[in-house]
């Protein structure tokens, strides 16, 4: 698990901006918080028992949910469930995992220094759990402002000005709680002051003005071809199953899903980006090159 953290996190470019965002935007007690990996020190510290433990707590038949794919029989399946688990004993039941949302007060900004060329800043605002009436739309403003070639990030930043390698947004939503995150490399020369506020203005132009019929159609598009695509294996059948059995109690949510997320409007994203990200608190994390934290995006910009 130590090599494990230093290969995802600790040894990777950026790859300690993740658990930095995690510590702002969550505060302690919450289950986002902190890391999933955990910490050195937490790995350390951890005995044998308290390994054993966690899985005799956790990894009980009434805690999961086990999904066959592939040209099998439900007789088959049966048997050989029964010869490789039917011995488990059930656990303790685990407690219903419900949504606990967080909001902020005010903007919190930090720098961290990497080994990496170019400086990036990443602006992410607390949002809404999985499967909320939300979600999708968020999702769908993620897409039309930094997702694929035609976003408008990537427009504005990339194609037109130049100024940035790489500008991406995402909606991470979480059985729990939900992050729209936005996150933009600079390139040499550009100041991660100039790429934030050039975020909030297009941010800005879609909670006044909404996005167009053409890129709402191009959100729809991307969605679908991208969800059928993931159907194309077993693996990728099997793992949407188990999913939707998992958090939803039922196998078979994938054209439930589908047309919930084509019924977003553009009356829906402009809602959701006055709702929760146009000019809300949200946090603000600039990675730079060790030994230039002057570079970090200033602690002094104001978002509209």
């Amino acid at each position: 698990m130590k090599n494990e953290r230093r290969q995802k996190y600790e040894n990777r470019p950026y790859g300690m901006a993740s658990i930095r965002i995690g510590e702002m935007l969550y505060p302690e007690g919450h289950p986002y918080h902190a890391p999933t990996i955990g910490y050195q020190a937490d790995l350390t510290a951890a005995s044998a028992e308290d390994v054993q433990g966690f899985f005799r707590q956790w990894y009980v038949p009434n805690n999961a949910s086990l999904v066959v794919a592939g040209d099998v029989t439900p007789a088959e399946v049966r048997r050989l469930v029964t010869k490789y688990f039917g011995d488990i004993p059930r656990g303790a039941a685990p407690p219903p995992v419900e949504p606990m949302p967080v909001t902020l007060s005010a903007d919190k900004r930090d720098v961290l220094e990497d080994r990496v060329t170019l400086a990036q800043v990443t602006m992410v605002w607390p949002t809404v759990e999985r499967w909320n009436a939300d979600d999708d739309a968020l999702d769908v403003l993620a897409s039309i402002l930094g997702q694929g070639k035609g976003s408008r990030l990537y427009e504005r930043l990339i194609y037109k000005e130049q100024a940035a390698q790489s500008a991406f947004a995402n909606e991470g939503s979480r059985p729990q709680a939900g992050q729209f995150q936005v996150t933009v490399t600079a390139r040499e020369g550009t100041s991660l002051s100039q790429m934030e506020r050039e975020v909030y203005e297009e941010i800005a132009r879609l909670a006044d003005s909404g996005p167009t019929d053409a890129e709402m159609a191009r959100a729809r598009n991307g969605n679908e071809a991208q969800s059928v695509y993931q159907l194309q294996t077993l693996l990728g059948k099997a793992d949407r199953i188990n999913t939707y059995m998992t958090f939803r109690g039922t196998p078979d949510q994938f054209n439930q899903d589908l047309a919930h997320y084509n019924a977003v409007t553009a009356a829906d994203v402009r809602r959701v980006a006055q709702r929760y990200i146009s000019g809300r608190p949200h946090i603000v994390l600039s990675v730079v090159p060790n030994g230039h934290r002057e570079l970090a995006a200033s602690p002094q910009e104001v978002h509209p």
